[in-house]
């Protein structure tokens, strides 16, 4: 039997250490790695609050870490890592790292070194058959405390509502806020495909400030103002944890997670219905160069509903086909419905078109089939949807050419619709559409036709005439 202790409230920290491979180490101070989530770490922090509040802790952290090193005379850059115990301080061994970690650079901020060319300066040492840097040279790289406070966000194409599964897809639009005190270490760009066969891990974002008040304020506004269209990210979220109180407070233990209350504003598409598009007013109308005009097809009815919550008429919402689909909101929102006559139901209650309704996060929006004339209803939601990327002046979906839109195609299963933070009383003000000013939608539709270029010689009278 092979027992171990529980410790309910412990912290992840690790040392960086730097060997010469002749017996001789030193040590880059300590890093906070506890917010972890299924044992992946997701925000890192250089040094760590805890130490930072326990200055005796550091260094009985750094001294073990450097005998462990200089022990089995360890070459390179490396990573011990430890469970630290919240209550009492004590700490105990769990891995060492021999290879350098994707959280190195916050390290790197507040020691100002270079692991990769140190490494280099290593590896040239061995090569000419010295063994290694000399331990004169590697004792002078001995740093004394850190210079500020670093923190990590780890930033991955993935869908909060599915239990942060990977989300490949086209990265449509890829915009950083960047400043003199962020670095940003990522391989993505606009129009990068993230594809479903590798981590879906995008950047590393980093944030140096003198103190970690300023490194969070730093951090949470670096990730509030920076901007991924296509698949769902998890930036919001890792926006939220950086504005969280007991992340404020240094209070980051390896259950971090576990009692964090992320509530996203979107709709979680369970299914897309027939034919749901995005489309805004008035598309496309000048593109041209084989790209359709895309836009509503019943302008009259999508401008109303956008009108009906409050938005611009031009403002982008959901055109739906024949059948509509069944959409999870999230967060709470104001919506309306308005077109060809359509089966609504939120969570399994009839509702009424042309109006403004009130949704509550966590409730159901069921758009079912045509109940009439015509087959294109429409969806607004109040602040559209911000996470749709503009193509040529247009979030409007043309999937015959794979533009626009979500992806450039339909709505499908598993799709994350981000929306805006909205807050609404249950008093708020009705308000609907008179039922004279309605639009009909006949089941009979005659259509008037005029000749093309192509009407003589190619189409007969009787063809005319049908």
């Amino acid at each position: 039997i092979f027992m171990e202790r529980f410790y309910p409230d412990s912290h992840h920290i690790e040392v960086q250490v730097f060997g010469n491979g002749l017996g001789d180490a030193i040590h880059f101070g300590e890093r906070e790695c506890s917010i972890q989530r299924r044992h992946q770490k997701v925000v890192e922090e250089c040094p760590s609050p805890f130490v930072t509040k326990h200055p005796d802790l550091r260094e009985k952290l750094c001294s073990a870490a450097i005998r462990l090193a200089e022990s089995i005379k360890y070459g390179s850059a490396g990573t011990i890592e430890y469970l630290v115990d919240d209550k009492t301080g004590d700490f105990f061994f769990l891995e060492m790292n021999t290879r350098l970690q994707v959280e190195h650079g916050i390290t790197e901020l507040c020691y100002n070194v270079d692991f990769v060319e140190l490494m280099l300066r290593q590896a040239d040492a061995q090569l000419r058959g010295e063994g290694g840097l000399s331990a004169l040279v590697l004792r002078s790289l001995q740093p004394s405390d850190p210079n500020g406070f670093a923190i990590e966000a780890r930033v991955y194409a993935e869908n909060p509502a599915r239990d942060y599964a990977p989300s490949p897809g086209t990265l449509q639009i890829v915009e950083w806020k960047e400043s003199a005190y962020t670095r940003i270490d990522t391989w993505v760009h606009t129009g990068t495909v993230v594809s479903s066969n590798y981590d879906p891990l995008l950047a590393k974002v980093m944030y140096h400030g003198q103190s970690r008040y300023g490194a969070i304020q730093g951090m949470h506004e670096t990730l509030s103002q920076s901007r991924i269209c296509g698949p769902p990210t998890n930036l919001d979220f890792l926006a939220a944890i950086l504005a969280d109180s007991k992340f404020e407070d240094g209070d980051t233990l390896t259950k971090f997670l576990t009692e964090f209350h992320y509530a996203p504003s979107a709709i979680d598409v369970i299914s897309g219905g027939a034919y749901t598009t995005i489309q805004d007013y008035p598309g496309r109308p000048t593109m041209g160069r084989g790209f359709p005009h895309a836009g509503p097809m019943d302008p009259l009815a999508f401008r109303i509903a956008n009108l009906l919550v409050g938005n611009s008429p031009y403002m982008e919402g959901l055109e739906i086909t024949l059948n509509g689909p069944e959409l999870l909101f999230l967060g709470p929102a104001m919506i309306a419905v308005c077109g060809a006559p359509m089966e609504i139901k939120l969570d399994g209650n009839p509702c009424n078109m042309w109006e403004r309704l009130y949704v509550k996060a966590g409730q159901r929006l069921q758009i079912g089939r045509t109940t009439g004339g015509g087959c294109r209803s429409y969806l607004a939601i109040h602040g559209g949807l911000p996470s749709v990327a503009e193509w040529f002046g247009s979030k409007a979906t043309s999937p015959g050419v794979g533009v626009g839109g979500y992806q450039g195609r339909a709505l499908t299963a598993g799709d994350l619709l981000a929306t805006t933070k909205q807050t609404w009383d249950d008093q708020e003000l009705k308000l609907s559409i008179p039922e004279r000013l309605i639009p009909k939608y006949p089941d009979h539709w005659d259509l008037m036709t005029m000749a093309g270029p192509y009407d003589e010689g190619y189409l007969l009278e009787e063809d005319i005439k049908m």
